[in-house]
């Protein structure tokens, strides 16, 4: 659900991600689907370096 809703969201648009590595991959997977598709998109996550903050603002 969450990569379908990622798909139909554009600019002006904002999406949060929320995982507690930063490494699940359908977290990871929707944002970049939205980043991808323009919207503003916001990571929240208990690690610093993890693959979910390159699909960050």
């Amino acid at each position: 659900m969450q990569l379908a809703s990622a798909a139909n969201i554009s600019d002006g648009d904002v999406a949060i991600g929320i995982s507690y590595s930063g490494q699940t991959a359908d977290t990871v997977d929707a944002l970049r689907i939205a980043k991808n598709s323009g919207a503003t998109t916001i990571c929240i996550t208990r690690l610093g370096n993890s693959p979910i903050k390159k699909f960050r603002i």
